[in-house]
């Protein structure tokens, strides 16, 4: 619905729509996780992992915490913030996000894992996120 409420929705490709579906789904999980803590006095924030595993060894970072670090990330890096939504937002695997994004399996990877050690190294360091 956000998409064709959208003025500029004119999707032509299925990497734009992926793409555009990624950054939705970032804007609707930040959405409902304001409602929530507005809506709940001390309730606990939504968390999130950047991890593939589904019992993941690795801290849970507030959403809107990360959110927050992610536009900071977009600054100095977009392909970085892309990745990282098509993989842990949209849910792509990593040939998926190398075919959309048009760069190598090998550069996915390399993204990822720029983009995961600055986040948590920004999450880690910003109080309050539970790490």
């Amino acid at each position: 619905m956000r998409l064709a409420r959208s003025e500029s929705f004119e999707i032509r490709t299925r990497t734009e729509f992926l793409v555009v579906a990624a950054r939705v789904m970032r804007r609707v999980l930040v959405d409902y996780a304001r409602a929530r803590r507005r809506g709940k006095r001390g309730s606990d924030p939504m968390r999130v992992t950047l991890d593939d595993a589904a019992k993941s060894a690795e801290p849970a970072f507030d959403l809107l915490a990360l959110d927050e670090a992610l536009a900071r990330l977009t600054e100095i890096d977009g392909q970085q913030v892309r990745v990282i939504e098509l993989r842990y937002l949209a849910g792509l695997s990593v040939q998926e996000v190398a075919d959309t994004l048009g760069i190598s399996t090998s550069s996915v990877k390399r993204e990822t894992v720029m983009a995961r050690a600055w986040l948590f190294r920004e999450l880690s360091a910003g109080a309050g996120n539970g790490a």
